[in-house]
């Protein structure tokens, strides 16, 4: 189940398999779909608490995720700097631009 509400915190945000919210404005962006997609994917394939207890709480696996959730962005067109951009700025990782850019080649 998808919802395309026109205010939310960030583009999209997942916090089930099931349940997708992506920001009314994105809501045609395919790249952002499948980002979205990746997580709930990663939801089913490692359960959905063991998701959000290793997301919030250790900063090494929400790295794992994102990183391969925006390389997926990547595949669907959003351009790399963008996504590094995101990655080292908006989820407590304590990584640079380019680390983040490195991490996503």
């Amino acid at each position: 189940m998808i919802f395309y509400p026109k205010y939310l915190f960030a583009a999209g945000f997942t916090p089930l398999p099931n349940l997708m919210f992506i920001k009314h404005q994105y809501k045609d962006s395919v790249a952002l779909h499948k980002h979205e997609e990746t997580h709930q994917k990663q939801m089913r394939d490692n359960g959905v608490f063991k998701f959000w207890f290793t997301y919030i709480f250790h900063p090494c696996c929400r790295l794992a995720y994102e990183v391969e959730a925006y390389k997926v962005s990547i595949e669907h067109g959003t351009p790399i700097d963008v996504c590094a951009v995101h990655l080292a700025g908006m989820y407590y990782l304590d990584i640079n631009f380019d680390q983040a850019r490195e991490l996503l080649k």
